[in-house]
């Protein structure tokens, strides 16, 4: 008697967990619309190119505070909640340039842009990153975005 009410309990109980899924944050893994290639980097951050370009800029999601973007990306990484940015004719402080690193900082509001690559890198010095890190181009992190649901940022050479 008892294994008749055990079974069909099982049985209920092994639908309802089959049938659970997990509730993550769609942002980290949305790839993006049928026009454009997207990978998320740290809320409301994200990296975009238009299919049929190899530009890729990074912005603040349509729905955040400040609208500006970063054209020109050519490098990606996130270190320690960071995202560190090399770009090519791109826009550093609203001027137009030949090249620029930049180092954002969600969770404090911090955006710091550069023209010369020692300026980046003494910068990165005053908040304890002693040595450069290195940067993926972000057509390499859009290809293992696209393999995966989500980015972690360690492991994308071994891709």
């Amino acid at each position: 008697m008892k294994t008749y009410i055990l079974y069909p309990c099982l049985i209920l109980f092994l639908f309802a967990v089959s049938n659970c899924s997990p509730q993550g944050d769609p942002y980290y893994t949305d790839h993006g619309d049928w026009d454009d290639s997207r990978f998320p980097l740290i809320k409301p951050y994200e990296a975009l190119c238009l299919n049929g370009s190899k530009d890729w800029f990074v912005q603040m999601i349509p729905d955040s505070v400040s609208v500006t973007s970063i054209p020109g990306v050519r490098k990606i990484n996130i270190i320690h909640q960071m995202i560190l940015i090399y770009g090519i004719k791109t826009v550093v402080n609203f001027q137009q340039a030949k090249e620029g690193w930049f180092v954002i900082i969600p969770a404090q509001h911090i955006r710091k842009d550069f023209t010369l690559h020692q300026e980046y890198l003494n910068y990165l010095n005053t908040i304890n990153i002693k040595n450069e890190p290195k940067l993926y181009e972000a057509g390499k992190i859009c290809e293992y975005f696209g393999k995966r649901d989500t980015i972690d940022w360690k492991r994308i050479d071994d891709d």
